[in-house]
């Protein structure tokens, strides 16, 4: 699975670290029956919401034919979001990246039991 930094709005000397960071959570998620190593890559996504101006990150699973993404788990919410309902609500909130992972692997939600082409 292909993985990489789509944006970011923080210095370039922080990427190291988030990227880590995010590949610990990713590592964790990626023997996961809801994704498919095969035909999906990875995109990390850190923005700045200029409001609070708090930086939060984001790990975007997305289909390579189509380039569209599937999955959004959004590191600072510990939400997750599929495009089976256009990102509108998640479809997972935890209360620790601990849960969302967890979930990936085996917690059930019906209609997101399988992977998605």
């Amino acid at each position: 699975m292909t993985v990489g930094w789509i944006s970011w709005e923080c210095p370039i000397e922080s990427l190291k670290f988030k990227t880590q960071a995010l590949g610990k959570i990713l590592e964790k998620v990626l023997p996961s029956k809801k994704l498919q190593p095969d035909k999906q890559y990875i995109c990390f996504d850190s923005h700045l919401n200029k409001e609070e101006e708090k930086a939060y990150d984001e790990i975007w699973i997305c289909d390579c034919k189509t380039q569209e993404i599937i999955w959004i788990i959004s590191i600072r919410d510990k939400k997750v979001y599929h495009c089976k309902n256009n990102f509108e609500e998640p479809v997972i909130c935890g209360k620790s990246m601990s849960e969302i992972v967890k979930w990936f692997i085996n917690g059930k939600l019906k209609g997101y039991e399988k992977p998605f082409n």
